[in-house]
């Protein structure tokens, strides 16, 4: 898709925009999503994309890898992160299991350090595998 675009273009130099206008000036909004991105979402039989899925794309993914919260604020131009994170950034699935996963290990070992009695009641302080198996499963629920 990308070979093709380039035998078209005009203005392909690295500091070139990719979706300009023939003069070289960034290209209206409205006109990029229209004439390629609908027609390439088309092509490739996905939903027709809008900015907005655009900007929450970029705001959950930047989340889910750990970009701190203040730095996508503003590189996408917020004035405060609560724009950022109560509009724009969604929960990616597997960061829910993976939270519950840290959090039970974090009580496991918290529990297994702390002397806390057992469901037998003795003190058990060699963690065994059922007992880490529980604690990841309930965590995830």
């Amino acid at each position: 898709m990308l070979g093709k675009w380039k035998s078209k273009a005009k203005r392909t130099a690295p500091e070139d925009l990719v979706f300009g206008t023939r003069a070289g000036k960034p290209a209206p909004s409205n006109n990029i999503l229209n004439r390629q991105i609908a027609p390439a979402c088309a092509a490739l039989k996905l939903p027709r994309a809008t900015w907005l899925i655009f900007r929450r794309t970029y705001s959950s993914w930047s989340h889910d890898k750990g970009v701190p919260d203040k730095v996508t604020t503003a590189l996408m131009g917020h004035s405060n992160v609560y724009t950022t994170l109560n509009v724009y950034t969604q929960v990616v699935d597997d960061s829910k299991k993976t939270a519950a996963e840290r959090i039970g290990n974090e009580l496991f070992s918290i529990v297994q350090f702390s002397g806390i009695a057992d469901r037998k009641g003795s003190i058990d302080s060699v963690p065994n595998r059922t007992q880490n198996e529980e604690v990841s499963l309930k965590a995830g629920s």
